[in-house]
């Protein structure tokens, strides 16, 4: 009898080894996708707004909890990175949204137009509430 219980025990604990891990990134968790831009006018005010008029476009997209579109503030703080342009935030509801909004061809034909506008852009993803 004593046999068959260590077996058994065996048995689970191979199964509990056997099941991969769950990752934080593998959660369905809420995916901030945050952009900041430079645009090859850097400072332009017509340019600026264009790009803006342009992004807005996707707000739409399904899987965005919030979009956000915005401009540099400037500041006297030597922290503060003040030389980019504009600062896009998307909320989404998980990392499936994410991929849906850059796969999705009103994402893609945005990008394509960006291209032309844009010297430099850095993107940061991060998950959480």
């Amino acid at each position: 009898m004593k046999k068959i219980i260590v077996f058994i025990q065996l048995a689970i604990l191979s199964c509990l080894f056997l099941i991969s891990p769950v990752h934080a990134s593998d959660k369905d968790e809420v995916i901030t996708h945050v952009i900041v831009i430079w645009l090859n006018k850097s400072g332009n005010e017509e340019a600026r707004n264009k790009f803006i008029t342009a992004s807005k476009t996707l707000n739409d997209l399904p899987g965005i909890i919030h979009r956000n579109v915005s401009v540099v503030q400037k500041s006297n703080r030597s922290i503060v990175d003040d030389t980019f342009d504009v600062l896009i935030t998307v909320t989404f509801k998980n990392k499936t949204a994410l991929q849906a909004y850059l796969d999705h061809p009103k994402h893609k034909a945005a990008v394509k137009l960006f291209k032309s506008m844009v010297n430099r852009i850095v993107i940061y993803n991060s998950i959480g509430s």
